[in-house]
């Protein structure tokens, strides 16, 4: 198996697109596994993800949070609405005059090119309520008295890239925040913050893997005098009232999201190792009441 393409080592301001155009187990690739199949992590390697509005404006807040000195995208923001033109549907059917207002629709052709002439101009477009968004999600966490100190001070955006010793393949990390002190942190933007609900998203979508694998890489590549021994998640509701709330993941689920780690990575190598991707086993399932549901009903 190849080197890093990178030195091994800590790096900071790497661009984004270079840290994911690297090889090597990373904790996604790591999660896919542990949720889904090789063949499915095979397929997300040759395709790119489509990018949806929801991540692309986790991914502008998480750039407007973490480094605030690096200037957004510019934005276009559509008006509510805009002066009906001659070959308007409304117009035709003298329903409104021409260049009387009406009401902005993503269906309409001048609406339409307006989008495509401001992408084409290099601007981002985004809604009037995704760009308030962007700015009271960061305040919140700014304002909120946990939060805001694990920001203060801390590196932001840094790139670990080292080698699997037992497996013989590189592998990549790439953490939102290395505070001062003991902690690492991750900042995720969500529909619900609340304990309950966190908790559920965050074990479906194997964050405590990430938190482990986070630690690990860290902890591998900056030695004692760096040693972090906890991690936490600020998580920031997406939509008003930007609620945020810290959770710190418990050693226990630590130990068990290095345990599935490890067997993801023990899959990950093989699959590299010998370019096999499988999906799931030839057999048949037994379709039972899922646990939960038997603990609901109960």
């Amino acid at each position: 198996m190849n080197a890093p393409a990178l030195p091994i080592g800590v790096h900071l301001d790497l661009p984004a697109s270079r840290y994911h155009a690297l090889p090597g187990a990373s904790a996604s690739r790591l999660r896919t596994l542990w949720q889904k199949t090789p063949a499915h992590l095979w397929v997300e390697l040759q395709k790119p993800k489509k990018v949806t509005p929801a991540m692309m404006l986790g991914t502008l807040c998480h750039q407007k949070l973490l480094e605030p000195n690096r200037p957004l995208p510019q934005l276009a923001i559509p008006p509510e609405q805009y002066p009906a033109p001659a070959d308007s549907s409304l117009v035709k059917t003298k329903k409104v005059a021409v260049g009387d207002l009406i009401d902005w629709s993503w269906s309409a052709k001048f609406c339409k090119q307006w989008r495509k002439d401001s992408e084409a101009a290099g601007r981002l477009v985004v809604t009037s309520n995704e760009a308030e968004a962007i700015e009271n999600g960061t305040r919140a966490v700014l304002n909120h008295a946990v939060a805001a100190p694990l920001i203060q001070g801390a590196t932001t955006e840094v790139s670990l890239v080292t080698m699997s010793e037992e497996f013989g393949i590189p592998v990549k990390a790439r953490l939102d925040l290395v505070p001062v002190g003991p902690d690492l942190a991750d900042v995720k933007f969500t529909t619900d913050v609340s304990a309950r609900a966190f908790a559920s998203h965050a074990y479906d979508l194997g964050y405590h893997l990430q938190a482990a694998w986070y630690l690990d890489v860290w902890n591998d590549l900056a030695g004692a005098e760096q040693l972090k021994t906890r991690f936490k998640f600020i998580a920031v509701e997406s939509a008003a009232p930007f609620a945020v709330n810290v959770f710190t993941v418990t050693p226990d689920l630590i130990a068990l999201g290095r345990e599935q780690y490890l067997e993801a990575l023990a899959v990950y190598a093989r699959c590299m190792h010998e370019d096999d991707w499988p999906a799931y086993p030839e057999n048949v399932i037994p379709l039972e009441v899922p646990a939960w549901k038997r603990r609901q009903a109960a």
